[in-house]
């Protein structure tokens, strides 16, 4: 995994300099190749463009659903050891022998 991660960051470098290089360079013949070539880059690694706005809106529910599952977990391990207490009492309570 850590190998695709490298992969991935490599080839998102080399399309950061691409768009760089489309941008910048006063030379049209330049540009336009490696506008080309960022076209292909970004189709072979099947890139798709998110704006900032949906990446935070995501982050944002993220964080909310960790935050609502750690909740309920706190809940239930109260639970179980409020149940396991009362079950303790109870069966001093009704024991028999």
């Amino acid at each position: 995994m850590a190998e695709d991660q490298e992969k991935l960051a490599k080839e998102l470098a080399q399309v950061a300099a691409l768009v760089k290089l489309a941008n910048d360079n006063p030379k049209s013949e330049e540009s336009r190749t490696a506008a080309i070539k960022l076209a292909q880059k970004i189709k072979e690694n099947r890139l798709v463009m998110i704006p900032e706005s949906e990446i935070e809106r995501v982050k944002t529910m993220v964080g909310e659903a960790k935050e609502l599952t750690e909740r309920h977990s706190q809940s239930k391990m109260q639970d179980m050891f409020f149940g396991g207490i009362i079950g303790a009492m109870l069966s001093k309570q009704l024991k028999i022998f």
